[in-house]
């Protein structure tokens, strides 16, 4: 019975441990993107990647605190593809008519690949314990892709 508790107490405390690592590591990037900023491609890789090793770091039990704190990195990206939306608008009438096009066709790729990783998440959220793995999978791999997206928008605009 000892062992039962140490170990729920553990994973609490993992969880607890993501979460303050997550919040300190994202302050800068956050206070970035309230100015209106995209950051750059460095900044976003950084974040991408301590998100993956968070979420790899959740257990089914800790469903509702990953839940959480994932809603939490959805808007920071959706922050970050509205402010290179916002960079492409005010740059708009000094673009050529081919540069506007790619720009528009690659802010439409991370906007659909956004609403993708939207229905991962939602499937996340409402799974069982017995599927936890494979959804959490789903949502990983689909959130690194929206991420290098990111990455490759930030670079280019």
């Amino acid at each position: 019975m000892f062992s039962y508790f140490t170990t729920k107490k553990f994973a609490k405390l993992r969880g607890l441990a993501v979460v303050a690592v997550l919040t300190g590591a994202l302050v800068a990037p956050v206070a970035a993107m309230a100015a209106g900023e995209s950051g750059n491609a460095a900044d976003v890789k950084r974040e991408a990647a301590e998100t993956l090793d968070a979420i790899k770091a959740y257990s089914a039990e800790q469903r509702d605190e990953a839940v959480q704190e994932l809603e939490g990195a959805l808007a920071r990206l959706d922050t970050r593809i509205e402010a290179i939306s916002a960079r492409i608008d005010s740059k708009a009438s000094d673009m050529k008519a081919d540069a506007r096009a790619n720009a528009e066709k690659t802010l439409a790729e991370l906007r659909q690949a956004r609403s993708k990783l939207g229905e991962k998440y939602e499937n996340l959220k409402e799974s069982s314990g017995d599927a936890w793995d494979r959804v959490k999978s789903a949502f990983a791999e689909s959130y690194e892709n929206v991420s290098q997206s990111l990455q490759r928008a930030v670079e280019e605009f």
